[in-house]
């Protein structure tokens, strides 16, 4: 009875993350955009950067953790307004995401904090960022109460230098 049982449950490939975790819903919800003049690497580790906004709206982070192998590297960036460290704000994102990095036993990882740059756009710090790093993926998620894509995604998606994982929460 238990085989019959078996056999009828629909398969189900394993996957690390519970049905219901963030991780697993933004894999199934994200977009990959491979640009034709930047291929990833094929056999070697891949580069991931993440790019994060806070201590609370790390999605990007999840993705990429949940998207990477054992030897690929992750840079989590975070570019902050240059009044956000009022208060401790930038090394509570700091601390949130190594320690984080480190219960994951993550050996592959930095946390990069950019103030931002008058004249300079979010888009081109990330571009910067991702072509200084040689990364394979740059994760991004608009903003929660987005009903569109941000308009920084929007300008990853036409400027980007390198491939890019967009995901709609």
């Amino acid at each position: 009875a238990a085989a019959a049982a078996a056999a009828a449950r629909p398969h189900r490939p394993r996957t690390s993350s519970p049905p219901n975790s963030p991780s697993r819903r933004a894999r199934e919800h994200s977009v990959i955009i491979v640009k034709d003049n930047y291929k990833p690497k094929t056999s070697e580790a891949k580069t991931f950067v993440a790019c994060v906004k806070n201590d609370v709206a790390d999605m990007p982070y999840e993705i990429a953790c949940s998207l990477m192998k054992p030897k690929d590297m992750l840079h989590v960036l975070c570019i902050y307004s240059s009044d956000l460290d009022v208060g401790g704000q930038v090394g509570k994102i700091r601390e949130k995401y190594e320690a984080d990095m480190e219960g994951r036993g993550l050996p592959n990882c930095a946390m990069t904090m950019l103030s931002d740059k008058p004249g300079v756009t979010v888009v081109d710090m990330i571009n910067e960022f991702a072509i200084e790093k040689d990364a394979d993926f740059v994760v991004v998620v608009p903003s929660a109460d987005a009903t569109t894509l941000s308009s920084n995604c929007e300008a990853l998606i036409k400027h980007a230098k390198t491939n890019l994982v967009i995901c709609k929460k």
